[in-house]
């Protein structure tokens, strides 16, 4: 962690951690700024990276499923792009221990949660760093 957050920094990651909604708002702001993987560590210390890997939500009877997006899934492609760029390897190996992690959840009933959008990205993500690992 080479930036040191200010006071406004560090309550703008904690209104990240309050709902889905802000966590989305602050993921969006952050892309826009030229040093986002700088925020990486703060981000997962603040729990962003585990709390929120959601699960289907039925919709419509139960042969209907809708699956929501997680919100820190863009920065985490964003991310992994900037660590292939610059043959980072310990930022790209930083991004590879949240997908191993978040793809460890499991439903209540002990099955593996079927989250296919983000799985997709995961494989994504693995594409932008694996000539780099």
């Amino acid at each position: 962690m080479t930036l040191a957050l200010t006071t406004k920094l560090k309550l703008f990651i904690h209104r990240m951690s309050e709902s889905e909604e802000q966590a989305q708002w602050g993921f969006e702001l952050l892309l826009k700024r030229a040093d986002f993987e700088e925020f990486f560590d703060y981000l997962g210390n603040a729990g962003l990276f585990t709390a929120n890997n959601p699960a289907t939500v039925p919709v419509d009877g139960p042969r209907h499923d809708r699956v929501p997006l997680w919100s820190a899934l863009n920065y985490l492609v964003a991310v992994a792009k900037r660590a292939g760029e610059r043959n980072d390897l310990h930022l790209a190996e930083k991004v590879m221990g949240v997908i191993r992690n978040v793809s460890r959840a499991h439903e209540p009933d002990s099955n593996i949660r079927d989250n296919y959008p983000m799985y997709r990205t995961f494989a994504e993500i693995l594409g932008l760093v694996r000539c780099h690992l």
